[in-house]
């Protein structure tokens, strides 16, 4: 079971949603039972953190906000220090409903906005972390592409090429679908950019910057597991420990492989949705 203390995981979510290409001005207050709170369930509290991050950031048109956060009795919440307009409050409505069904519980309180969710805690000396790419152990190794294969999507699941993307993903941390295709469409636009400066990078004549390389492929994993491009995702941490090991002679494969991934996510996304918005028959 994978366990983190809620700093850490609210760090790892609003960097994720950065390289999402959505930085989210927020300055986190911690009372010492919340900081020292290690959650025991932080996928499901992550979806439920995702969404309100979202909204927030939306409906405060990234204007700067502080979160008081406190934990108390099994319950998690985060306090709004700053007034809530009857606009903002409207514009809450339909995230209440995905947040309800994610376990959390949104409220308004002398003109603040309050988020609650029950969680399962253990209090306990912080250990190391467990590395986010383990999540995504199941994905299934790199292999060529055949370009005569024919992926098609059949529900939520591919004939070809499993876990290359999830829809699912999305739609559980983000109902709104005209949302989450803004969210993927961003995601493919950073992803594009970020393979651009890699290839500037690895063809440039002087000394690799191995940390700046490490820094894009560790962009490009978090934001990939974020939409449910997982095999893009594994293909990215690869990229990023063969840069913190210096291991310089394999980037360019690995480079030209992550290439691929995103046509391929590119692809299967855009016919999943166009088959979303023309069913057959």
């Amino acid at each position: 079971m994978s366990i983190i203390q809620l700093p850490e995981l609210v760090d790892q979510i609003l960097h994720d949603l950065s390289s999402l290409g959505f930085p989210i001005p927020i300055q986190n207050q911690y009372e010492p039972a919340a900081e020292q709170c290690t959650l025991q369930d932080p996928d499901r509290i992550s979806k439920v953190l995702t969404v309100f991050f979202m909204q927030l950031e939306s409906a405060r048109k990234g204007c700067f906000s502080r979160l008081k956060w406190d934990y108390r009795e099994g319950i998690l919440s985060a306090a709004l220090l700053e007034p809530c307009s009857p606009e903002m409050e409207v514009s809450f409505i339909n995230t209440r409903t995905s947040l309800h069904c994610l376990g959390g519980t949104l409220s308004f309180e002398k003109g603040h906005l309050l988020l609650t969710l029950p969680t399962s805690n253990q209090q306990s000396t912080r250990g190391p972390s467990k590395d986010p790419s383990e999540e995504f152990s199941d994905a299934p190794p790199y292999q060529p592409l055949d370009e005569s294969a024919s992926y098609r999507l059949e529900g939520s699941h591919l004939e070809k090429g499993t876990s290359v993307f999830d829809p699912d993903v999305l739609q559980q941390a983000c109902p709104d679908e005209e949302f989450s295709r803004q969210l993927l469409e961003e995601f493919l636009s950073h992803c594009r950019n970020h393979l651009q400066e890699l290839e500037h990078l690895l063809t440039q004549e002087h000394p690799l910057d191995l940390v700046k390389i490490h820094r894009i492929a560790h962009s490009i994993k978090g934001g990939g597991l974020n939409v449910g491009a997982f095999r893009l995702a594994e293909v990215a941490r690869s990229m990023e420990q063969q840069a913190k090991a210096g291991m310089s002679g394999s980037l360019e494969k690995a480079l030209t492989r992550l290439i691929e991934e995103e046509r391929l996510l590119e692809s299967i996304y855009r016919e999943h949705y166009e088959r979303k918005a023309n069913p057959p028959g």
